[in-house]
């Protein structure tokens, strides 16, 4: 007697659900940010998740976005970073919002990423005095 063998079924095979660092590591921002965002209409509004929502969304290109998190972060956050001025000043600056980058890049914290903020800042708005501070 022959014995026959039995096909695995859906129900018998275990699937995983996509997790955000699986999406960073592959560098699938749009992926990321679609996760985040589900996670979002489930009610996390953590600061975590909305860090990782901002940075997914400036990698996939989307500033607008990275820009409105940011705000919501500012605005909710019981602690929110030192550094959130300078990413918003980055998200203006691509934005082609070079004013509100200026002044959002003089309002965060001396660091590294301040002075090409300022620099860029000044070339793209044409001024010479403040390209050679």
């Amino acid at each position: 007697m022959m014995k026959k063998k039995k096909k695995a079924t859906n129900a018998s095979k275990t699937s995983k659900s996509p997790e955000l660092a699986d999406f960073i590591e592959k560098r699938d921002y749009a992926g990321a940010v679609a996760l985040l965002d589900f996670k979002r209409q489930a009610g996390d509004e953590s600061d975590e998740t909305l860090l990782w929502l901002a940075y997914a969304s400036v990698h996939s290109g989307d500033y607008r976005k990275a820009l409105e998190v940011y705000e919501v972060l500012e605005k909710e956050s019981s602690d929110p970073p030192e550094e959130l001025p300078l990413w918003k000043a980055v998200c203006y600056f691509y934005l082609g919002e070079y004013t509100e980058a200026e002044t959002s890049a003089k309002e965060g914290q001396k660091c590294s990423l301040q002075n090409p903020i300022l620099m860029h800042t000044a070339h793209k708005q044409n001024d010479e005095s403040a390209l050679m501070q």
